[in-house]
């Protein structure tokens, strides 16, 4: 399997804005697609984090509202929505042969998709074909290629953690510390994070606690 990954920006998204207006990010995931009254419909849940949440859900409904969302519904930091396909920017480039492994990642104005294909030759006419439009409609980054086991990833439970304890799991997932050998201590990440040591130590094992007997299945 070959995996890709990208910083796409493109032109309309209320996703993109809202992370521009707001110190929030963005999850989305695609969770149904049908058809109704020969329209194709997406079904989807946008999961909002930071500490500017509330505006920038607010302000994330006002504008999928506008573009034709048909339902919404907010439970929590999470808005399931439905709306018709061909609002949606990934429809209109992705084909048969790319899939999303990851859900995508909206920060700052952009969204970092994790994409798949059995053959390289698909992610990189997906790459060619963004680069091909105008740069007022979209553009695109080429971030990493690797050909790997598609790490196919669910990231539900990490909403049983607390915003804290998603920080401190996440904080340690990039800075190295699963790594082997571990490239830094949990002294160095609390002082990165600028935290006691023992905050950081009970925040992290806090939200270990609660990830990995979720994995163990």
């Amino acid at each position: 399997m070959w995996v890709a990954e990208f910083k796409v920006w493109h032109k309309g998204s209320a996703a993109r804005e809202v992370t521009n207006q707001f110190d929030v990010t963005l999850e989305s995931h695609y969770l149904n697609v049908f058809m109704e009254k020969g329209t194709e419909y997406i079904t989807g849940v946008m999961v909002v984090r930071g500490k500017d949440a509330d505006a920038a859900t607010a302000a994330f409904i006002d504008g999928i509202t506008k573009q034709g969302v048909r339902q919404i519904k907010r439970e929590g930091n999470q808005l399931f929505y439905i709306v018709p396909s061909v609002k949606q920017f990934h429809s209109s480039v992705l084909n048969a042969n790319v899939f999303f492994i990851k859900p995508q990642f909206i920060q700052e104005g952009f969204a970092f998709w994790t994409v798949a294909s059995f053959e390289k030759k698909h992610l990189m006419e997906l790459y060619h074909s963004i680069g091909r439009l105008r740069k007022s409609t979209a553009t695109i980054e080429l971030l990493s290629l690797k050909q790997q086991p598609a790490p196919v990833f669910s990231s539900s439970h990490l909403h049983q953690l607390t915003e804290k304890q998603r920080q401190a799991f996440q904080s340690a997932c990039r800075e190295g510390y699963y790594a082997c050998p571990r490239k830094i201590s949990l002294q160095g990440l609390a002082d990165k994070l600028g935290l006691a040591y023992t905050t950081f130590k009970d925040r992290l094992r806090s939200a270990e606690e609660k990830l990995w007997p979720a994995l163990a299945p």
